[in-house]
């Protein structure tokens, strides 16, 4: 992938897999720093999920811990239409108290500095890679890029078509010498 650009080519199930065998193990540990990574990586995975930005995963986060609420339709980042945010079933409502332990930690513009900063020293990426990550495997199971704009929030279908033709054009590449 281009070095200036948040896409950083990851898989959506392998990225999948992974902060959920992360979220499982850092469940099972009780020290405050743990507690930490368990609450940062139950947002990466609603971002991922949703492909959303993680500003949006941290209001939908924070809406069920919160509120209670598995669903919730929030004002997306730059265009400000509702968009629903599903919360994966895999973040239990058992686990609230230690979420609002670190919520309570701080402002939301710290908390997600930390978030971010978190994606990049444990795990090699930035956050916005992860919404892509929902693109770019959508696009690979064949749904249409109207649909993944209004999943994502995009405002710009050309975003969408872009994207999801250069990563189908690459893949086509790469594989060529299969087709012979």
């Amino acid at each position: 992938m281009e070095p200036k650009t948040w896409d950083r080519g990851i898989d959506f199930l392998k990225w999948h897999k992974r902060l959920l065998e992360d979220l499982n193990r850092f469940r099972k540990e009780r020290n405050i720093r743990s507690q930490r990574r368990f609450t940062y990586t139950s947002i990466l995975l609603v971002q991922l999920r949703n492909g959303c930005r993680i500003s949006e995963a941290y209001k939908a986060f924070k809406s069920f811990v919160y509120n209670g609420e598995r669903e919730v339709n929030l004002k997306a980042g730059k265009r400000g239409d509702l968009r629903l945010i599903v919360i994966p079933k895999e973040i239990y409502n058992k686990d609230k108290h230690v979420y609002r332990h670190i919520l309570n930690e701080s402002d939301e513009k710290r908390f997600l500095d930390r978030l971010k900063q978190y994606a990049r020293r444990y795990y090699g990426i930035n956050t916005h890679s992860l919404r892509y990550a929902l693109i770019g495997f959508l696009a690979e199971k064949g749904v249409a890029a109207q649909l993944v704009a209004k999943i994502t929030g995009h405002k710009k279908l050309s975003r969408i078509l872009d994207y999801t033709q250069k990563v189908k054009a690459e893949k086509l590449l790469k594989e060529l010498d299969t087709l012979f």
